[in-house]
């Protein structure tokens, strides 16, 4: 297929690059930059969460806030829910 072809299909203003499977012949757009900022914001997300856990000394929300892999769902529920700095004064 030409790379004329290739654009008309895929469009001048993809986000993703346009690859052509070599099996079935489908034109598919690889998602790599998606990819990439979940992954950035869930890291994040984990070091922020991480270092407040370890500065609370709650070492064993350590190992779930590492292994779980959502999103940053996990480690902004802990931040929100227990992860208070002891020099905070609670809420309520």
């Amino acid at each position: 297929m030409s790379v004329a072809a290739l654009r008309s299909i895929c469009g001048q203003r993809s986000s993703g690059t346009c690859v052509q499977s070599r099996y079935t012949g489908q034109v598919k757009r690889n998602r790599v930059p998606v990819g990439i900022v979940i992954f950035l914001w869930d890291a994040a997300w984990k070091a922020i969460a991480i270092r407040r856990a370890v500065q609370n000394r709650q070492y064993r929300w350590v190992a779930p806030l590492i292994l779980v892999n959502s999103v940053g769902i996990l480690p902004m529920l802990y931040l929100v829910k227990w992860g208070r700095s002891a020099l905070e004064p609670a809420e309520g």
